[in-house]
């Protein structure tokens, strides 16, 4: 809460400069990390009060750094932000719209982030996070619509996430990643491939 009080402050002392971009992504962060550990009715407001703030970056950030590996980040905690909200949405038709929004906000992430990588080679393991995040929302969708597309583009997000986690030397996350796959190929009823 304390550093939600202190970005929401800095946010005060300027409009559309990048260091209101900076306190807006780090009100944004601490609303939405503050919101994981919330009850309903007050996890939604935070959660809406992420995601206005992380609107708000997204567009001075493609304004202002419109070359920079933010605008990638600042997508990916957008659609986490949406993700969560589809969680506590009753209605389906909304559930679906919002977790269709975050997928296309993680699309547009990892190709902005996936052309810095080429380039940043240390820019790998978050580059694998935000994969396996992609899937995660992915196999929300799938759990949600029943869309066999997405629980295979699930499945391809977290093979990303794996080739990156390797090409950085970084294999400690792979095991719980592949079981997460696993269980996808289990959800299609495709035993043998989740045995794999």
């Amino acid at each position: 809460a304390k550093a939600a009080d202190a970005a929401s402050r800095g946010m005060t002392l300027g409009n559309g400069t990048v260091e209101w971009e900076n306190c807006t992504h780090e009100f944004s962060r601490a609303t939405f990390f503050l919101a994981m550990t919330s009850a309903e009715p007050e996890k939604a407001r935070l959660l809406g009060k992420s995601m206005e703030a992380r609107m708000g970056a997204v567009r001075v950030t493609d304004v202002l750094e419109p070359h920079s590996w933010n605008r990638g980040m600042t997508r990916n905690y957008l659609a986490l932000v949406k993700s969560e909200l589809a969680s506590l949405e009753h209605d389906v038709g909304r559930r679906g719209q919002l977790l269709r929004e975050a997928v296309s906000d993680m699309e547009e992430c990892l190709n902005l982030c996936g052309k810095w990588a080429t380039i940043v080679p240390g820019s790998a393991p978050r580059l694998a996070k935000y994969c396996e995040w992609y899937g995660d929302i992915l196999v929300r969708l799938f759990q949600a619509t029943q869309e066999t597309k997405a629980a295979e583009s699930a499945v391809k997000a977290y093979r990303n996430a794996v080739e990156h986690l390797n090409r950085a030397g970084q294999v400690g996350p792979v095991p719980a990643i592949r079981w997460k796959i696993a269980k996808v190929y289990d959800s299609l009823g495709d035993f043998k491939e989740a045995s794999t």
